[in-house]
């Protein structure tokens, strides 16, 4: 009984979000469900949301991304993750004892682990976990809904930024300034989680985007990319959003580099 119930609400949904031909061939998204609450789920079910990326990532006839052109670029397909491994693997061994002395500095200056995993929102929808060198204080996440009303992005917004963030240590505002906290992101990249240039991962879960941020899924993440480059925390998720779908539409290997030695200038001046 439940079964057929739950193949009647997948034809009811279907019939709502129509998903094109293309669409229909492509491999089957899995979402990993988690405890979220009621007025997050309230926006649509996994189910929904599986259609919906589906629909927006996949479709030529409602996608913004250039679905072809994603999945016929060589570069895209092969070289970039052959960039990646090479890339993140040399940065790990020239960066080894930097690496090193960060987490030195961190357990030096008090309790609490040195690194911080968090789950991110990565391609199609699905979480992971992401590693940084912690920067803030060990129970960070549980002052945060105490600070909401300070996020400079507004309090209803899935994007959380704070100017002068108390919970941030004084260690880990040097590493915040200087970008080193996303070092550990290398090992994501190694994983094949995340890519050295693409959409920022979010940590909130794709069940809270809006039907206009869910194009931005059809890339894998990346340590870096339009976004940071164009004013990282200073935008809204909206803009955010558009700039990582202009990212997807003209990705190459020198759109790339350049994005990379973007990110380099700016963390040497302190921008980011």
């Amino acid at each position: 009984m439940y079964e057929e119930l739950a193949l009647q609400q997948a034809g009811e949904i279907r019939q709502r979000q129509p998903v094109d031909a293309s669409a229909a061939k492509q491999p089957r998204i899995h979402l990993v469900e988690e405890q979220l609450p009621d007025a997050v789920m309230g926006r649509r079910s996994y189910l929904e949301l599986r259609l919906e990326i589906e629909r927006h990532c996949f479709s030529r006839e409602h996608s913004p991304v250039n679905v072809d052109r994603l999945s016929k670029d060589l570069y895209y397909r092969v070289g970039k993750r052959l960039i990646d491994l090479v890339g993140a693997s040399a940065l790990l061994l020239l960066t080894g004892p930097l690496f090193i002395a960060v987490a030195a500095a961190i357990r030096l200056q008090g309790d609490g682990p040195v690194f911080f995993v968090q789950q991110r929102t990565g391609r199609f929808g699905r979480r992971f976990s992401m590693y940084k060198f912690r920067t803030m204080v060990p129970n960070a996440e549980e002052l945060k809904e105490s600070l909401r009303k300070h996020n400079v992005h507004g309090d209803d917004s899935p994007d959380f930024k704070i100017i002068e963030d108390p919970r941030v240590t004084r260690i880990g505002s040097f590493l915040r300034r200087t970008s080193l906290d996303e070092l550990p992101n290398l090992i994501n990249v190694l994983k094949g989680d995340m890519s050295l240039v693409g959409p920022r991962p979010t940590s909130f879960h794709a069940v809270t985007y809006h039907s206009s941020h869910l194009p931005r899924l059809a890339g894998k993440p990346g340590i870096t990319g339009l976004w940071q480059v164009s004013g990282r925390a200073n935008i809204g998720f909206d803009e955010r959003a558009e700039l990582d779908v202009e990212y997807l539409n003209s990705v190459s290997l020198l759109s790339d580099i350049r994005l990379l030695l973007a990110t380099v200038r700016g963390a040497r001046d302190g921008a980011y």
